[in-house]
């Protein structure tokens, strides 16, 4: 279960392909319980050119016109819709043009023996300000046939605020979770930014099996596009309040993002965030 591969990749597990990639901000999951044995396993991952890849998708699509790699920089940056790559590494602003590759977040192997939870979908209903709803959809992987619960919960720092309890009868569920009072979350300069948490647990004769959590804020967000007397209005509405946006503009602070770390030396990404929150923008854009 590799957590970030850049980018064309070709991943062998005891010298059997498993996968090709080439998006390095997914997370992939294979199963390979089959090509496993009792022991010492390899896993062999083996990275290709993005600049060949790019190169020979582009031949193989007469359709769209390329630049020549001599040309603009912005024109070059073309180069890069074949594969989902980090787009500030082929140059952007003030960084350098460095197409790194490798293994930037960890690699897992997972065993389960009971169940697990693959998926937990949060959607709000804050159409009653007094009363929020949390419509949670979870979807459960069965490894055998014991009896399954799963336990809803929503806090906020630390209080339980509503639970739910199910029998595992399918592999998805869904319940709907009454918040009272909701505390809603707002964009930073106007106001407090409360984060609920919601933790789904699967057990199995009151043992643990799996957990997935996730934090969510309230609020409501809309974009208002109206006739006015200059054409269309183009506004952003949070919590029924039309917000003035201001911006940054962020490309990432290393062009080896493994190398970053959170220690608070410049440049870390830590003081970033610190200094960016001070000049108190509303949207972030990432060259991602």
């Amino acid at each position: 279960m590799p957590a970030g591969l850049d980018t064309i990749v070709e991943v062998f597990v005891n010298q059997t392909l498993v996968a090709k990639t080439k998006n390095m901000f997914v997370e992939y999951e294979w199963d390979i319980k089959s090509l496993l044995r009792v022991g010492k396993n390899e896993i062999h991952v083996v990275f290709r050119s993005i600049i060949n890849w790019n190169k020979q998708q582009r031949q193989g699509d007469p359709k769209v016109i390329w630049c020549n790699d001599s040309e603009l920089m912005d024109c070059r940056k073309g180069n890069l819709f074949f594969a989902r790559k980090e787009a500030s590494d082929f140059g952007w602003d003030w960084g350098l043009r460095l197409l790194s590759s490798g293994i930037w977040r960890p690699i897992r192997v997972a065993a389960y023996d009971t169940a697990r939870i693959t998926e937990l979908a949060i959607r709000q209903d804050l159409s009653d300000p007094a009363r929020a709803i949390l419509n949670l959809a979870t979807k459960v992987d069965r490894f055998d046939s014991r009896a399954l619960q799963l336990d809803l919960d929503v806090t906020l720092a630390g209080r339980r605020i509503a639970s739910d309890r199910l029998n595992v009868t399918s592999n998805e569920l869904n319940s709907a979770l009454a918040i009272p009072q909701p505390r809603l979350w707002w964009p930073n300069g106007w106001g407090e930014h409360p984060l609920y948490e919601v933790t789904a647990r699967l057990t199995s004769g009151g043992r643990e099996v799996h957990r997935q959590s996730h934090r969510v804020g309230l609020r409501t967000l809309r974009i208002i596009r109206e006739k006015d007397t200059r054409g269309e209005s183009f506004a952003i509405e949070v919590n029924g309040k039309t917000l003035f946006a201001k911006g940054t503009n962020w490309i990432p602070a290393d062009a080896l993002p493994d190398r970053l770390t959170e220690a608070p030396l410049p440049p870390s990404p830590r003081r970033l965030r610190q200094t960016e929150h001070e000049y108190d923008p509303h949207l972030g854009r990432r060259a991602l």
